[in-house]
């Protein structure tokens, strides 16, 4: 069949429109997500420089944060935590300090939305303190918790951790999410060294700006399987195809294992350690003391993911350090992938990450029933 000009035209204009429609879509899709990644503001003052632990919050602090996803108000009270709900006058039986970061803080959720402010509104028979910082790491709560009962008689320390980067970011002078400096600890000799101590105002340099978890434990490998995986690098890449085609690990579970007994060797160790110290200031302390493991955003809703793959993997590891160890633990990420799959309301932020006040009930469910 002979194509006429007419029609060798007409196929040309449209292929060019739908191309041209193509990219003004892509475009758009990458407007709209920068957009929102800077649609943060948080009025100014939470938080400000410690020599000890590189950062706390300011006490008497009261100020909004405004992002695409949620408005709410944060209030800090004048030990320097965040606000807990005024109860009737009752003797508590024990005063109960969860200590973590930005998901024990309630970044995203009104005080009374926290979940250790639903703990103790569910169980006024105790006092419950929240003591989560944002972007805090093990190391830091380690040498929180050596500095708490100066101010606080404390009956039962619950630690928070994180999935999504507490592991890495004991290993850093920065975290991966935030620009202040920190102290961190390194091994040597089987001790352990406090380096940055007291803590230098350093600034975090753009290559470090540049790091993500994900580079960190996987960079290398994927790095080099990108060349090859043309169509994952174009999935990547593009804003279009990551909205109908998430990206998916084309490696096995196994092979995934393999490269972060690789690459996590410094990190698991050094965690290892920590939790010995930790254990050993609430045992001479006669202070009881529970783990509890907090899932991110991937491990609930992108379960083929690279993320998710790493954040089972870790979990794993801390189930079995926290038996070597014999350290009462709360598996929060396992009990939380259940009651997701008879909630329908979104758990998590949709774009910033991190729990929603219906995330937050959930969880103060599971440490409610865990810790009773």
């Amino acid at each position: 069949m002979k194509i006429s000009r007419y029609q060798l035209f007409s196929a040309i204009i449209v292929t060019a429109s739908i191309l041209f429609g193509l990219a003004l879509v892509e475009y758009m899709l990458g407007w709209y997500r920068q957009s929102i990644d800077q649609s943060s503001v948080m009025d100014p003052g939470l938080m400000h420089y410690d020599a000890n632990l590189g950062w706390k919050l300011t006490p008497g602090w009261t100020g909004s944060h405004s992002h695409h996803d949620f408005l709410v108000n944060y209030t800090i009270d004048k030990s320097g935590f965040r606000n807990q709900p005024e109860l009737p006058g009752v003797e508590a039986k024990n005063k109960i300090a969860l200590i973590g970061d930005s998901f024990t803080f309630g970044l995203g959720v009104n005080d009374n939305e926290t979940f250790a402010a639903q703990l103790a509104l569910s169980d006024t028979d105790n006092q419950y303190i929240n003591m989560g910082i944002p972007a805090y790491s093990t190391d830091q709560e380690y040498l929180l918790m050596k500095q708490i009962n100066l101010d606080h008689t404390i009956d039962h320390y619950v630690l928070m951790f994180y999935l999504g980067n507490d592991i890495i970011d004991n290993t850093l002078q920065h975290p991966i999410a935030a620009e202040p400096s920190k102290p961190y600890f390194v091994e040597q000799n089987e001790t352990l060294l406090l380096k940055n101590h007291p803590v230098a105002k350093v600034r975090k340099s753009a290559v470090l700006r540049q790091q993500t978890v994900s580079s960190i434990v996987f960079g290398d490998f994927l790095d080099s399987n990108s060349s090859n995986d043309v169509f994952g690098s174009l999935i990547h890449r593009s804003n279009i195809l990551k909205w109908f085609i998430p990206i998916r690990p084309a490696e096995d579970a196994n092979t995934l294992d393999n490269i972060l007994d690789q690459t996590l060797v410094v990190q698991k160790s050094l965690l290892t350690r920590l939790l010995e110290m930790i254990k050993l200031i609430a045992t001479e302390r006669q202070v009881s003391l529970t783990l509890a493991i907090l899932p991110g955003k991937s491990y609930i809703e992108s379960t083929h993911s690279y993320s998710y793959f790493f954040q089972n993997y870790v979990r794993k590891f801390v189930l079995q350090q926290s038996e070597q160890l014999k350290i009462n633990i709360i598996d929060v990420a396992d009990e939380l992938a259940r009651k997701k799959n008879n909630n329908s309301r979104p758990l998590f932020h949709p774009n910033e990450g991190h729990l929603t006040a219906e995330g937050n009930r959930l969880v103060s469910q599971i440490l409610h029933d865990k810790l009773l």
